[in-house]
């Protein structure tokens, strides 16, 4: 490393110690799971290569993908105290795919990165990472709200941005008939327009068909059925 002689190039460096952050990184195989400890070694005892990590690892240029399994060292990383780490994985968890358990998980983690994250490029990212999540960030849209007013102008403006997409999208619309005839709708997030003869089985509104044709839970994680009782969260 560094304080040899013959210690290779900076961007030789540089470029090892950021790839198993990138997009060179595959899950599942032999790929190493995601650890920040190595790159927080690296920052803290060769603070020079800040500047050129940061360059490599700046958001936009292709970031690994994560597994649930991973979710935990992605969450330790909001609370770094290195920016570039940070940066990394507030992105990370911005990937829908996780599913909705670590949604629940993960949002209101990055609803406090909005509100507490002393740089602006990560408050601005967290605002971001929701979007991906489409419908079940909905309810932190007031924390998106605040946001109109950060002392930075990018957080300003990716926060309008968040709001005009959230609006943009059309409601879904889920009618399911009860017991006792009265009709159960959910009018939010981004879904075609479903409509279907649905009984509403049990107090915490779980639904299955009439006939046993369609079954979902009746939440932010049903947007649309799909026949033999399976569900199709977008």
């Amino acid at each position: 490393m560094p304080d040899r002689i013959d210690s290779p190039p900076q961007e030789v460096v540089v470029s090892a110690v950021a790839a198993p952050y990138t997009s060179f990184r595959k899950p599942g195989g032999y790929a190493p799971r995601l650890d920040y400890q190595p790159l927080q070694d690296v920052i803290e005892r060769w603070p020079a290569y800040v500047p050129a990590l940061a360059e490599e690892l700046k958001p936009g240029r292709g970031y690994c993908d994560i597994t649930v399994d991973e979710v935990d060292e992605a969450i330790r990383g909001l609370t770094s105290p290195h920016i570039v780490i940070r940066r990394h994985a507030v992105c990370l968890l911005g990937d829908r795919r996780l599913g909705a358990a670590i949604a629940r998980r993960v949002l209101p983690l990055l609803g406090q990165t909005v509100s507490q994250d002393p740089d602006a490029t990560v408050r601005r990212l967290a605002i971001l990472s929701p979007l991906w999540w489409r419908k079940r960030s909905h309810r932190y849209a007031n924390v998106v709200r605040e946001a109109l007013n950060d002392l930075a102008a990018e957080v300003r403006e990716v926060a309008a941005y968040w709001l005009r997409e959230q609006n943009a999208r059309p409601a879904g619309r889920l009618r399911a008939s009860r017991g006792d005839g009265a009709d159960v709708c959910n009018d939010g997030g981004p879904a075609a327009v479903l409509v279907v003869d649905l009984r509403v089985a049990s107090p915490d509104q779980r639904v299955e068909a009439v006939g046993g044709r369609w079954a979902g839970q009746f939440d932010d994680d049903f947007l649309a059925g799909e026949p033999n009782g399976t569900r199709h969260p977008r």
